[in-house]
């Protein structure tokens, strides 16, 4: 399997127990012919465009000895409580409740992706701040879901946002969105970008899965 760049396909591959087969166990895999290319730092790299789905679980997809495997390996395995304290890159998943000590950036952050795990999550962010994220993903069914208000929101090559079909999602985000790279909005979750801000990126929007609301929350 294969995808291009910058095209708005998106993949969820569906365990039938905590992860996809393993050759440990003599189970079929799933495997690229040739190594596809990851994201993240030195051991948090995945694949952002790809999800694994099972009953309990949603993570990110990743690529062993060109092996498709569910992604464990956040943030190096390290827990944090302060959405500053992660390095350039890391891949996140942040549970609701889990940032007791800041969920607002002091400064401008980089994350390779970030897994947002029930609902009620806030990321914030002092002024003039930007959070440039690759991919993200959110599981936790409710209308209220979660909220991103950094000031500026901006994209690594393709930003691509993803919820767990089992139990999809709401992200609204209240950031001013602002890239030259294309948005992708997948899964049966939904998405609101109220336009607080006027966005400005350029790459355009891949619609292709969920709900995307603009303008103002339904009352």
């Amino acid at each position: 399997m294969a995808r291009a760049a910058n095209n708005g396909g998106t993949v969820n591959f569906i365990t039938q127990g905590s992860d996809l087969g393993t050759a440990a166990n003599s189970q079929n895999q799933i495997t690229f012919t040739a190594a596809p290319t990851l994201t993240g730092a030195a051991g948090q790299q995945i694949l952002p465009y790809a999800t694994v789905v099972g009953t309990g679980i949603y993570d990110f997809a990743t690529v062993t000895s060109n092996n498709v495997l569910r992604f464990t390996n956040y943030n190096n395995g390290v827990p944090f409580s302060d959405i500053n304290a992660p390095a350039a890159n890391a891949t996140l998943k942040i549970t609701a409740g889990q940032l007791t000590t800041s969920s607002t950036l002091n400064a401008s952050k980089t994350f390779n992706a970030i897994l947002l795990v029930n609902d009620g999550i806030t990321l914030g962010g002092a002024a003039n701040t930007a959070l440039t994220v690759g991919a993200l993903a959110m599981t936790g069914a409710s209308s209220a879901g979660d909220v991103i208000s950094v000031p500026i929101m901006s994209m690594i090559n393709e930003t691509i946002i993803t919820s767990d079909p089992a139990t999809p999602n709401t992200l609204t985000i209240n950031s001013l969105i602002s890239s030259s790279q294309p948005l992708t909005l997948a899964g049966p979750g939904t998405v609101i970008l109220p336009n607080v801000l006027p966005n400005n990126y350029t790459g355009g929007t891949f619609l292709t899965g969920g709900t995307l609301t603009l303008g103002p929350a339904p009352m």
